[in-house]
């Protein structure tokens, strides 16, 4: 698996040029060692008025989708995904 601290610096390159977005600081990554849930839970305490979109790549999308998180989220997160190379291309239907 690539360590958190990768992601993040790839997540935050892949934002770089968009203004009002924010990458979790490191402050919540013991809640990222817990789970999304928990995450997620402690960023709407902390800003109650955000949105939030959770930025992964093609290979953990898959395993997001089948635990159920899609399906589950409620309607300020949402979900973008990037095409990691050597993967396969992603379709969803989600009705949201």
């Amino acid at each position: 698996p690539i360590a958190w601290e990768h992601r993040m610096e790839m997540v935050r390159l892949a934002l770089e040029e968009y203004d009002n977005i924010e990458v979790i600081p490191q402050n919540y990554l013991p809640f990222l060692q817990q789970g999304t849930g928990k995450t997620l839970n402690a960023l709407r305490k902390d800003h109650p008025q955000a949105h939030f979109w959770h930025v992964m790549g093609s290979d953990s999308f898959e395993r997001f989708n089948k635990q159920g998180h899609l399906n589950t989220a409620p309607p300020c997160y949402h979900v973008a995904v990037i095409q990691r190379a050597g993967y396969p291309k992603i379709q969803v239907n989600h009705p949201q």
